[in-house]
């Protein structure tokens, strides 16, 4: 009798795992620059200020990233960051399915879209190090000639796609997941 109630316990352990496979993955995304792959696997939202303004925020990282009034302080494994900050002229904030392209080329100094909805800029953190205190970059890339990213939530799962231009690069990335809601951005 063990030996048959070992069987369905094991059996069983083995359905479970083999079924959870089949769903989706989730808080989990990348970066893609200069043919390396740089691990996305938290997010984090912010909707700034004034509602009636509509402006929010998307923080996505490898490790725990925490808010405070002085700024971010990143986990002992941050390696790879992203903020990307939107405008959304919707009646609702909480509507931010959508695609939105990048305002303005601070390279060009060119307005690239006159669109209601639209990312007003981003800024990307590669091989974060902490030496005396102070977090470094390198290279830290905020400056873009173009670009867009394309939200879809559903349910509290986001999924986040972006493709942005910095002198000719090409930075891709992606996240599929949840966004804890913070204060501070």
């Amino acid at each position: 009798m063990k030996f048959y109630t070992s069987l369905l316990l094991l059996s069983s352990i083995f359905i479970i795992i083999s079924c959870s496979k089949d769903d989706p993955e989730l808080n989990r995304g990348e970066i893609i620059f200069e043919n390396n792959s740089y691990e996305l696997n938290k997010g984090y939202i912010n909707f700034r200020g004034d509602p009636d303004f509509n402006m929010f925020g998307i923080h996505l990282s490898n490790d725990n990233t925490t808010f405070t009034e002085n700024g971010k302080e990143f986990g002992k494994n941050s390696t790879t960051t992203i903020d990307l900050i939107f405008f959304n002229e919707k009646d609702s904030i909480s509507e931010i399915n959508n695609y939105y392209p990048l305002r303005y080329s601070s390279i060009t100094d060119e307005i690239l879209t006159t669109e209601a909805q639209y990312l007003i800029g981003s800024a990307i953190n590669f091989n974060l190090s902490q030496k005396d205190g102070n977090w470094n970059a390198n290279p830290r890339i905020y400056n873009w000639n173009d670009g867009s990213a394309t939200i879809e939530n559903i349910s509290g799962i986001y999924k986040i796609s972006f493709i942005l231009e910095y002198e000719g690069n090409i930075i891709t990335g992606n996240y599929i997941g949840s966004l804890e809601t913070v204060e501070y951005f």
